[in-house]
C-alpha cells in the first residue's frame, strides 16, 4: 500500500511518498513563501502531488495532510494559518479530487507529528503520549490509548498558545504570553535583540549581529555554546517556561511519555534538565517518572504521522464531502 503524505509548515512543504512499514519512497520539498499567500502555494503544490503519485509502482491509495495550523477535523478544513494568508475555510479534499480522486485526510500538524512519533519514532510502546514541536511556532498532540484526542471543537493539543505570563509579549494567536511567544525560534531570536538594543547585551551576541545584521534562534544556540552568559540566560529562561508548561499538562493528563521534536526542542542543550523539572514534587511518593525523549524522526515526524493518518483511513470519511 502506497500513499501520500503532505507536510504544510511555516517554512517549508514536503510531498512524499510512502509506502506501508513507513518507509519514504520519495520526497519533494519546497519553501513557503509566507507573503505570496495560500493561492500561490497550492498552485506549486498541485503538480508535485502529481508528480510524486505519478512515481509510484501502485496506485496512491490515499493522501494524508499535516497542516501549520488550526483544522476543523470533524467538517475536513482548515480554519486558519497563522504564517500565510488565504487558508481560512480550505477543504483540501474538494481542491484535490478533480486531479487526484482518492481518500483524503487533513489535520494540523501538531497532531500529525504525535502519531508519527508515536507509530515509528520516539513514542514507540508508550500508551498515552504528549507531543510537542518547538520550532517557528510551538506546537503539540496528545495520543490516548493510541488515539488522537482532538477535543469537540478540534482544539486540543494545541499546547503552543496555553497562556504562562499574561503580561508577556504578544503570540501569533493574539494573545500575550502564550509558550509559543516564549520559546518558539523567533521568541528567542527577538529576546536577543530586545538585549541588543537595550544596551545590555554582551560580546558575543552583540559580535553576531554585527556580522549578520540579524539573529536566529541558531545564533543564541551557539553563543551560547561559545559560553556567552546572556545566551545561557536566555536558554535557561526558556528551558524554566517550557519545563513549566509540560509540567502542567502532564499533572492535567498523567502521560507516561513525553515527546520533543522541532529545530529548537532538539537543538543540543534545549533538553537539558527538562525531564527533572518535569518530574520535580510528584503528588505520589512512589509515582512512576514521566520520560521525556527528543523525537527521533527529524523532520520526518509531520510526513510519517501524515502517512499513518493515511493508511487507517476509513472510506466513509474519505467519501464524505
Amino acid at each position: 500500500m502506497n500513499v501520500l503524505a503532505v507536510d504544510i509548515g511555516g517554512t517549508h512543504y514536503r510531498v512524499a511518498l510512502v509506502n506501508q512499514t513507513g518507509t519514504i519512497l520519495s520526497v519533494q520539498r519546497a519553501p513557503v513563501r509566507r507573503e505570496a499567500g495560500a493561492a500561490e502555494l497550492l498552485q506549486r503544490l498541485l503538480p508535485q502531488i502529481l508528480a510524486v503519485s505519478g512515481q509510484a509502482v501502485e496506485p496512491v491509495q490515499a493522501v494524508g495532510i499535516g497542516f501549520g495550523g488550526p483544522v476543523d477535523f470533524r467538517q475536513q478544513r482548515v480554519m486558519r494559518s497563522l504564517h500565510v494568508a488565504g487558508w481560512d475555510g480550505f477543504s483540501f479534499r474538494d481542491w484535490l479530487r478533480p486531479h487526484l480522486d482518492v481518500p483524503l485526510v487533513v489535520d494540523n500538524d501538531g497532531n500529525v507529528g504525535a502519531l508519527g512519533e508515536y507509530r515509528f519514532g520516539a513514542g514507540r510502546g508508550s500508551t498515552d503520549m504528549v507531543y510537542y514541536t518547538v520550532s517557528t511556532g510551538v506546537g503539540g498532540g496528545i495520543v490516548l490509548d493510541g488515539q488522537i484526542r482532538r477535543g469537540m471543537h478540534s482544539q486540543a493539543g494545541e499546547l503552543g498558545h496555553v497562556p504562562l505570563l499574561p503580561s508577556g509579549p504578544l503570540c501569533t494567536c493574539g494573545a500575550r504570553g502564550c509558550l509559543e511567544a516564549l520559546c518558539s525560534g523567533p521568541a528567542l531570536a527577538r529576546q536577543a535583540l530586545d538585549l541588543i538594543e537595550g544596551g545590555s547585551c554582551t560580546s558575543i551576541l552583540t559580535l553576531r549581529f554585527q556580522e549578520q545584521k540579524t539573529l536566529t534562534a541558531r545564533d543564541v544556540f551557539a553563543c551560547a555554546h561559545e559560553g556567552d552568559p546572556r545566551a545561557v540566560e536566555l536558554l535557561q529562561r526558556a528551558r524554566h517556561w517550557f519545563s513549566s508548561a509540560v509540567r502542567a499538562v502532564v499533572r492535567t493528563i498523567d502521560p507516561d511519555t513525553v515527546v520533543v521534536g522541532g529545530g529548537v526542542g532538539t537543538a543540543p542543550g534545549f533538553l537539558d534538565g527538562i525531564e527533572a523539572a518535569v518530574n520535580e514534587h510528584p503528588l505520589l511518593a512512589d509515582a512512576p517518572r514521566v520520560a521525556v525523549k527528543a523525537a527521533a524522526l527529524g523532520d520526518d515526524s509531520v510526513l510519517l504521522g501524515a502517512a499513518a493518518m493515511a493508511m487507517v483511513l476509513h472510506p466513509p470519511l474519505g467519501a464524505q464531502s
